[in-house]
């Protein structure tokens, strides 16, 4: 499975693919958008400001983002 981000400007992160042996859980998921996806934006537009939206992807129907613990991920792109 591979995960890749398009900007609103058409430039786009580089592939990331996930090992084969990898259960995708909320956790490997997060430490990507983290150390993968959040390294990339600030990169990419270091002097401006960035939403991030997604599609609908299983990681989000896990119990533990149902339970609140979305806001980790806001947590860590807010500071």
């Amino acid at each position: 499975m591979g995960l890749s981000v398009v900007a609103s400007d058409g430039s786009k992160t580089p592939p990331y693919f996930f090992n084969a042996n990898v259960k995708v859980n909320t956790f490997v998921y997060n430490m990507v958008l983290r150390y993968h996806v959040l390294a990339w934006l600030k990169s990419a537009f270091p002097r401006e400001n960035f939403v991030f939206t997604q599609d609908w992807a299983h990681v989000l129907e896990g119990a533990a983002f149902q339970e609140g613990e979305h806001g980790y991920l806001l947590a860590f792109i807010l500071t």
